[in-house]
């Protein structure tokens, strides 16, 4: 996903120094917390990404398919758009939902990931392709979600709210779209809750073939005194 505007694609780039940059995420008082997976993530993942987070020529100036120019998280560069139609074809076939997938050609093989806090790893031939199928990715982010989303159910409002909460769960341990498409179900129908919220692979705008989600949460408040004036 990285610093990329949602319409446009379009990179924009921080208006002070990397070492400014890195202050900050430094500051966080999670960052001298050992308890929580704050600085071992902010140690892992900032040297690998705070060169291109303020790159800003070619590739990096825009969001796009490699073979066109641009860049993109969703897949390896040299995943071509013929690539891509035959993994999503091959997911179709194996009933994998691709909205919370990656896709990778590694050693002469396809490489599909899917964001679930269980992992397994499986091997399938296809048209005379081998495609490794991994669960598991993000495992560390989802296993903390679905931790506090546990905690959260203590304090659901009503049984949908519960039922909605348990989807989620759900979902995330075990990758199935299917299963965050059925929380949908009772988050659509939870009418008028004081405090709303959802969560998931939902959006799909920052993916060149606007087919793959970024993972996303919110929460809204709703002031019961006001709302009745509109």
């Amino acid at each position: 996903m990285s610093n990329y505007h949602n319409f446009g694609d379009l990179k924009f780039i921080p208006e002070f120094s990397k070492e400014t940059f890195a202050k900050i995420l430094h500051s966080n008082p999670l960052y001298s917390d050992p308890d929580v997976f704050y600085k071992s993530a902010i140690d892992a993942i900032l040297p690998e990404v705070e060169d291109v987070i303020f790159k800003i020529d070619k590739p990096y100036t825009q969001l796009n398919f490699p073979e066109e120019g641009g860049i993109t998280a969703y897949f390896s560069r040299d995943m071509t758009k013929a690539d891509l139609a035959l993994v999503d074809k091959f997911a179709a076939s194996q009933k994998i939902d691709i909205l919370n997938t990656r896709a990778f050609k590694k050693d002469g093989k396809y490489i599909l990931t899917v964001g679930s806090s269980k992992v397994s790893t499986s091997e399938v031939e296809y048209e005379g392709k081998t495609f490794v199928i991994k669960y598991g990715e993000f495992s560390p982010y989802l296993e903390e979600a679905n931790y506090y989303l546990k905690e959260a159910l203590k304090y659901c409002a009503n049984d949908n709210q519960e039922k909605m909460i348990q989807k989620y769960i759900d979902h995330f341990e075990s990758g199935d779209i299917t299963t965050h498409k059925e929380s949908q179900k009772f988050w659509v129908t939870d009418k008028g809750p004081v405090v709303e919220s959802n969560i998931g692979w939902i959006e799909t705008y920052v993916d060149p073939a606007n087919v793959r989600a970024y993972w996303e949460g919110w929460v809204a408040i709703v002031d019961k005194e006001k709302s009745k004036k509109f």
